[in-house]
């Protein structure tokens, strides 16, 4: 359904692109008919100038009708009031649906990762592991009066849309690798404050070696960032912290620690 509606939400989106200057022309046009319609076969005989008549268009086209003025004639009624009514209506619903179709286009790129990041200092989280991890991560920086107030923008290429939960949450979802270029331009890497790359507990074989090649990504273009590392192996600690890592967190190093000290 969703595939659907993002087919058709483009195809409409094309469409009304090329026809907003039609359309414009077409309501300013009909501004100028009333006006001079009003006018003409009114302004006589009510006493009107060109600004009330200008004014009569406006709220008649808008359907306000405030009935303060209103054509009193046959001809004024049947060839002025009456189209400018039904003009009115017709261009006032389709500037409308348009304008929510485009609405919920932009919502839906968003929840789909489409979209690109315009905030800064903002903190990017690579890697959609588990929701409910994710949302705990979330909440930690939400707790730190350092953070709790910072942009979240989360990069992964699994997602084919951002969990509900997570955007309740405010976070901006971007779906690509994380090691190109154009992905990490979209989540406007530059302008962030720091990385968090989550490690796949599921996955102890390639985990670190895809979260080595987001390091290094990183690292090769925005040095400066602070990043984050999750990392599965103590043997690979080493390697995170030669390519530049600010921080490499290893679970499994803290278990034996603690295990020693018990």
């Amino acid at each position: 359904v969703i595939r659907l509606f993002s087919f058709f939400s483009e195809k409409t989106r094309k469409t009304f692109a090329g026809q907003w200057g039609m359309v414009f022309l077409f309501l300013f046009s009909m501004l100028i008919y009333s006006t001079s319609g009003f006018m003409y076969f009114e302004g006589e005989e009510q006493g009107l100038d060109w600004e009330t008549c200008w004014w009569w268009a406006i709220v008649s086209m808008t359907t306000v009708g405030y009935g303060d003025f209103a054509p009193e004639s046959t001809y004024g009624r049947l060839f002025v009031g009456l189209p400018t009514m039904l003009v009115g209506v017709a261009m006032l619903g389709y500037i409308l649906s348009t304008l929510a179709a485009i609405l919920m286009e932009n919502k839906l790129k968003e929840l789909r990762g489409m979209s690109t990041v315009e905030s800064e200092n903002h903190i990017i989280i690579c890697r959609f592991i588990e929701l409910s991890s994710t949302i705990q991560l979330v909440n930690e920086l939400r707790l730190d009066p350092q953070t709790k107030d910072t942009a979240v923008v989360l990069i992964d290429e699994s997602l084919e849309e951002l969990p509900k939960e997570l955007a309740e949450c405010g976070v901006t979802f971007i779906k690509g690798n994380p090691t190109r270029d154009s992905v990490l331009e979209r989540a406007n890497l530059a302008e962030s404050s720091s990385v968090i790359i989550q490690a796949d507990l599921s996955d102890t074989e390639d985990s670190d070696h895809r979260n080595l090649a987001i390091a290094l990504t990183i690292e090769k273009k925005y040095p400066e960032i602070k990043t984050v590392v999750h990392c599965l192996s103590p043997d690979n600690i080493s390697f995170f912290e030669r390519c530049g890592c600010d921080s490499v967190v290893c679970i499994m190093k803290l278990v034996n620690q603690v295990i020693v000290q018990e």
